[in-house]
Order: C-alpha cells, then sequence, then structure tokens
C-alpha cells in the first residue's frame, strides 16, 4: 500500500520506489486492490492469496514466452480484476487456465514453480533495503532534532 501512497503524493514532491510504484505512477487508475492479498490468520501470517500485481506479471511472461494466448491472457486478467482479491491465488489460475487451454496448460503451471520471481511487491522490498536509497536521499526542508 506504501506504492500507492507515494504515488499519490509524487506529484507533491514524494519519492516513491520500486517497481509496483512506478506502475501507480504511470498508470493513476489502478485500483488499490491491484496490490491487496489476504493472510492467514495465525502466525507467521503467510499469504493465501496473490495480489493481482504477481498475477499480471506471470500472465504477461506466459504470453511472451507464447505459452498463454493475448486473448486467453485478457479473459484471465479480467475474470481476476472482477473478483474479490482473496480470491485471487495460483490454485483458481491453475484451474481456470486448465478449462480455457483445453487441459493443455502444464507449461503455464510450470511457471507456478517460479513464482517468488513474478512477486514484484517481495523485490521491490528486497532491493529497496539492498540498495538503501533512504541513505542518500535528502529533505529540501530542515527540521530541528529534538
Amino acid at each position: 500500500m506504501g506504492a500507492i501512497r507515494a504515488a499519490e503524493m509524487h506529484a507533491l514532491g514524494m519519492q516513491g520506489y520500486g517497481s509496483v510504484f512506478q506502475q501507480f505512477v504511470e498508470n493513476e487508475d489502478l485500483p488499490d486492490d491491484y496490490v491487496a492479498l489476504v493472510h492467514s490468520t495465525e502466525t507467521p501470517w503467510f499469504p493465501v492469496s496473490e495480489p493481482l500485481v504477481h498475477l499480471e506479471s506471470l500472465l504477461n511472461d506466459a504470453v511472451d514466452l507464447s505459452i498463454l494466448t493475448p486473448e486467453i491472457c485478457r479473459q484471465i486478467m479480467e475474470e481476476l480484476t472482477n473478483m474479490w482479491f482473496g480470491d485471487r491465488t495460483v490454485s483458481y489460475l491453475k484451474k481456470r487456465s486448465h478449462v480455457l487451454m483445453n487441459g493443455q496448460n502444464q507449461a503455464l503451471c510450470d511457471l507456478f514453480s517460479q513464482m517468488d520471481k513474478y512477486r514484484l511487491k517481495s523485490r521491490d522490498v528486497v532491493s529497496f533495503f539492498r540498495e538503501q536509497p533512504f541513505l542518500t536521499t535528502r529533505s529540501s526542508h530542515e527540521y530541528p532534532v529534538n
């Protein structure tokens, strides 16, 4: 959600970071649920759904790799966009692609084993702490230290 808030404040000088932030800057119409997910109710609160930003990344790669047709990708994205974010799961995507691809979705399912590659939010966080851009960013305002 930080990427959304940073994008909203970007015109006022907020400095955002990462690919998800950049997507919100470039497309002001992206809904908040584009990055939303549901976590389990018990520690360590693992995610039980996938944000649409992750699934879209995987589906776009599948099109680029000629695993999915652009038409099937558009249909799946439309369905995912119109459903509650908590129902957006890898399991749902496997089942739905099986139907739409007449059972010929094994190559797509193989991409799911690489799901971490498509978890842009996680990659942005890791990159943020690795690059530490906050160490070189200076405010244009001087605030007294108490």
